[in-house]
């Protein structure tokens, strides 16, 4: 009877390549989302430009405040996806969209409340406009469904 074990060569060549593989996604990983921090992230602020502009100058930059004269006006840019959320000052609110993204609607809230404790203001009231489905509340089952 002939030996039809596998020769180390053919274990290794099978096996080297998919370690590699998993140490590099291992590896990026765990360097993009260990420490996530907003960079530039689109907002509409319902009120003065002076709020906006204000928020503009926050350090690091996290947020690109736009203007808007409504709620109805923030509102419908977060439904076409040109800004991840909207605060409306007057009435401390928060508007986000974690169905467009998760990660930055959790950012956006952090900032915020980091922004009203700096003032000695209350945390600001959240109100998730595309909040994800109930069966997938982290948005993740279509991204494991692809690496798996």
């Amino acid at each position: 009877m002939a030996n039809t074990a596998p020769t180390p060569k053919a274990v290794a060549l099978v096996l080297l390549p998919a370690t590699v593989l998993m140490l590099a996604f291992a590896f990026f990983y765990v360097g993009a989302f260990h420490d996530p921090t907003p960079h530039h992230v689109p907002i509409a602020v319902v009120g003065p430009p002076a709020v906006a502009a204000q928020l503009n100058r926050l350090p690091g930059a996290p947020l690109d405040a736009r203007p808007v004269s409504s709620r109805a006006d923030a509102l419908s840019q977060i439904d076409n996806r040109e800004v991840y959320g909207a605060y409306e000052p007057a009435a401390n609110r928060l508007f986000v969209a974690s169905a467009a993204n998760r990660a930055t609607a959790v950012a956006l809230e952090q900032t915020f409340n980091l922004i009203a404790a700096a003032q000695n203001r209350p945390a600001v009231q959240v109100t998730d406009v595309k909040p994800l489905p109930p069966k997938d509340p982290n948005g993740t089952a279509a991204f494991y469904a692809v690496v798996a």
